[in-house]
């Protein structure tokens, strides 16, 4: 915005990031609750084809045309299909009969991450993340981490954990955060995706 504030339309993106995440977490549960009965590929069958019809749908009233579409696009769509879908959504869609749907959920927060070192990989991109993506690249992960270490462990031995957890941070700090950063750094470093320091 000319003042320097925030755009107009800001707010806007606020409410349907909020709203996409309530969808999300609704979605979450309602999954954890239908695989308890269900198979996975008869459960992902109905959600992709509802979404398949929901699609088509919004397709025809927004007058989009599908086809016919070029086969650099086509194979980018196969690539997300096989990729994003069949193995990322697909597997969610199986570790929720296993886990809590908030466990499940909260590995979505690696997305960004996995997709920060995609696109560092990829040739076409070559995009290199800053010092401070790779901080909270690593304090996302050390979080995942720690809810799924939390949710296997028996009740009575999270709270200590917790409790332990919590006071090494109040101790290190900002020292915990570089670790962090560090452990995610060079194996990206060591593939060759970051310069080193000059």
């Amino acid at each position: 915005a000319p003042d320097g504030g925030a755009h107009p339309r800001a707010v806007v993106g606020d409410m349907l990031a909020l709203l996409g995440a309530a969808a999300a977490a609704v979605y979450f549960v309602a999954g954890r609750r239908l695989r308890a009965s269900l198979d996975l590929w008869p459960y992902v069958g109905l959600v992709y084809g509802s979404c398949f019809l929901v699609l088509l749908l919004f397709a025809a009233a927004a007058q989009v045309p599908l086809t016919p579409q070029p086969p650099r696009e086509l194979a980018i769509f196969a690539a997300l299909a096989l990729g994003p879908m069949l193995l990322g959504h697909t597997g969610l869609n199986w570790a929720l009969k296993h886990s809590p749907a908030y466990v499940v959920n909260l590995t979505l927060l690696g997305e960004p991450v996995g997709a920060t070192i995609i696109a560092a990989m990829l040739p076409g991109i070559r995009e290199v993340p800053g010092a401070s993506t790779l901080v909270g690249g690593a304090v996302v992960l050390g979080g995942i981490l720690l809810m799924a270490v939390l949710a296997v462990l028996p009740k009575r031995w999270r709270v200590p954990v917790v409790r332990a957890v919590a006071a090494v941070e109040r101790r290190t700090g900002v020292a915990l955060i570089l670790l962090l950063a560090f452990c995610l750094y060079w194996p990206l470093r060591l593939a060759g995706i970051f310069p080193l320091p000059a």
